[in-house]
């Protein structure tokens, strides 16, 4: 089976009531990072995880109208783009381990985004 990324959700909670929600419709679908999401609550964005829901290619159109995706995007607040590079993991890639010490102690930290069109540098 060849699976392909649907949405990445930022708690267990939400990942499983989507996976319930595909596997009534009979699509398959596989929950990545689900453990380490939950033991690790508050290092989303510096491991730019999460829980990644997962389904076989072919049910990826259907998937996406049951899951109602289609308006996730992030967009520059500045131009409207939505050609958006998110900052943060970029940075917190180099020090992960210090990251994740951090995070534990003192909480999530915000991710910054960076518009590819217009250079304007926002947070979500």
């Amino acid at each position: 089976m060849n699976l392909t990324h649907l949405t990445t959700l930022y708690d267990t909670v939400s990942a499983n009531i989507l996976r319930t929600k595909l596997e009534s419709e009979n699509i398959p679908c596989v929950l990545h990072n689900e453990n380490i999401t939950s033991l690790l609550p508050n290092a989303q964005n510096v491991m730019g995880s999460g829980v990644r829901v997962m389904v076989p290619k072919e049910f990826l159109n259907q998937a996406l109208e049951i899951a109602e995706l289609g308006e996730q995007k992030i967009v520059c607040p500045d131009c409207g783009s939505d050609h958006i590079v998110n900052v943060s993991n970029l940075k917190r890639k180099k020090f992960k381990f210090f990251f994740i010490l951090l995070v534990g102690i003192i909480g999530d930290l915000p991710s910054k985004y960076s518009c590819s069109n217009c250079g304007y540098m926002f947070k979500k």
